[in-house]
C-alpha cells in the first residue's frame, strides 16, 4: 500500500516539476543553473527516478521553482501556493538524521530482506513477544506461589 501511494506522490512531484518548470519558460538547464544543480538531477526528477537522488536535490529544485513562482506571480492553485510557501522555509542545508539502536536496525533489515507475504506473521510473533513480556515483567515465584496456595 505505501508503495502505490509514494508512487502517486512521486508521479504528482516529477509532473508538478515539469509543468512549473515550463509554465516559467525554463528549459531543464536554467533550472538546474538557478538551483546549482546538474541538469540531469533536473531529468531524473521530472522522469521519477528520485529514488538515487538526495532528499536535499529535491528540495534546492523545489525551492530554486517556489522563487520563480513567486517572482511571476503565477497563478497557481491554493493547495500549490501553499506547497510552493512551504518550500521556501525549509533550509537546505538542514541534515536530518536518526540514530537507531543497532538491533533495531538489524531486525529492520531482516524484517524488509523477507517476502512481503511473511512480513505479517512476524509482526504477529513480535506483538506476541512484547505481550508475553508485559505480562511476565513483574513476576516472581513467590507471587505465582501464593497466587495457588491453598492455606
Amino acid at each position: 500500500m505505501l508503495r502505490a501511494e509514494w508512487a502517486e506522490i512521486i508521479t504528482a512531484m516529477s509532473k508538478a516539476t515539469r509543468d512549473v518548470r515550463t509554465m516559467l519558460g525554463w528549459s531543464q538547464q536554467r533550472l538546474a543553473d538557478k538551483a546549482v544543480t546538474s541538469q540531469g538531477t533536473i531529468s531524473r526528477l521530472e522522469s521519477g527516478h528520485v529514488l538515487d537522488l538526495p532528499f536535499r536535490s529535491v528540495i534546492i529544485v523545489l525551492r530554486a521553482l517556489a522563487a520563480g513562482v513567486r517572482a511571476a506571480e503565477l497563478p497557481l492553485s491554493p493547495t500549490a501556493k501553499s506547497l510552493m510557501a512551504f518550500l521556501e522555509t525549509i533550509n537546505p542545508s538542514l541534515v536530518l538524521t536518526l540514530t537507531l539502536d543497532s538491533d533495531l536496525s538489524a531486525l529492520i533489515r531482516l524484517y524488509h530482506s523477507l517476502p512481503e507475504s511473511h512480513r505479517p506473521a512476524v509482526i504477529a510473533f513480535m506483538q506476541a513477544a512484547v505481550a508475553l513480556h508485559e505480562r511476565t515483567r513483574h513476576w516472581s515465584p513467590e507471587a505465582d506461589a501464593t497466587e495457588f496456595s491453598t492455606a
